[in-house]
């Protein structure tokens, strides 16, 4: 396990957990608070961030620690394949019990 140290000038409290890496636009990297998704940070991507990943953010006033969540990225990320798996899949779609 690493972390990148982040220097941010927090202008307010934002809560410490994990955060899902919603997309890179440029040099940010979008955050999104796994439990309310309506909480976004905007950091510096620096080629760290990858959308999909799962962090781990420990905010505090003197700035942030980042720790990759690998096992948890990797577990999302199977979920979404078997649900695009499932979706796209035309015998689930003929399979009785499904309206």
């Amino acid at each position: 396990m690493w972390g990148i140290c982040l220097l941010l000038c927090l202008t307010s409290t934002f809560p410490s957990g994990l955060y899902t890496v919603d997309r890179v636009e440029g040099d940010l990297a979008v955050l999104v608070w796994r439990a309310d998704e309506r909480i976004v940070l905007h950091l510096p991507a620096e080629g760290v961030f990858s959308p999909g990943d799962i962090w781990r953010l420990e905010l505090r006033e003197e700035g942030a620690i980042a720790y990759p969540e690998q096992a948890t990225t990797d577990l999302a990320r199977r979920k979404v394949k078997g649900l695009l798996a499932r979706l796209t899949d035309s015998t689930f779609l003929d399979a009785e019990g499904v309206p």
